[in-house]
């Protein structure tokens, strides 16, 4: 019953005229008030932009998963 949540970035191409939207990887816990930067780093294969990695560790903090049995 739980629904991930995703950080959704755009990256204006002004010579293209172009807008480009990137979306990170699923995360189990709601990132929004964690994240303070107006900017995060998306790398985009220049060949084709659908291949990207979007840099979340530069703007969450570090979290450690322990198994509490």
């Amino acid at each position: 019953g739980r629904h991930p949540f995703q950080v959704m970035c755009q990256y204006v191409d002004h010579a293209t005229m172009t807008i480009y939207n990137f979306a990170s990887e699923y995360l189990w816990y709601d990132p929004s008030n964690m994240i303070e930067a107006e900017e995060i780093r998306v790398y985009v294969d220049p060949v084709d932009y659908k291949c990207y990695y979007m840099d979340l560790d530069s703007v969450l903090p570090a979290y450690t998963v322990k198994n509490m049995s």
